[in-house]
């Protein structure tokens, strides 16, 4: 792994494999933020609570964290 911090952004971030993506990223020393409708557990990640199908939450969001250098993409819907 790189020694440079990278500004990671992961959808679905809050529980499953994206909360998994997360602590990975985490333990690598990168910034990461979390996008989904619950917080991540651990407090050194930050979380945006958002709906991700809302382009201007998506947007405001955006402009808050700045350059992204890497994007994981794993939120999802439950149908039950």
């Amino acid at each position: 792994m790189s020694e440079t911090e990278l500004t990671v952004v992961v959808t679905g971030g809050g529980s499953g494999i994206g909360a998994a993506v997360c602590n990975l990223m985490r333990s690598a020393g990168h910034d990461v933020h979390v996008l989904d409708l619950k917080a991540h557990p651990d407090q050194s990640v930050t979380s945006h609570r958002c709906d991700v199908t809302d382009s201007r939450q998506l947007q405001e969001i955006a402009d808050r964290i700045g350059p992204v250098d890497a994007l994981v993409l794993c939120a999802g819907i439950n149908l039950r």
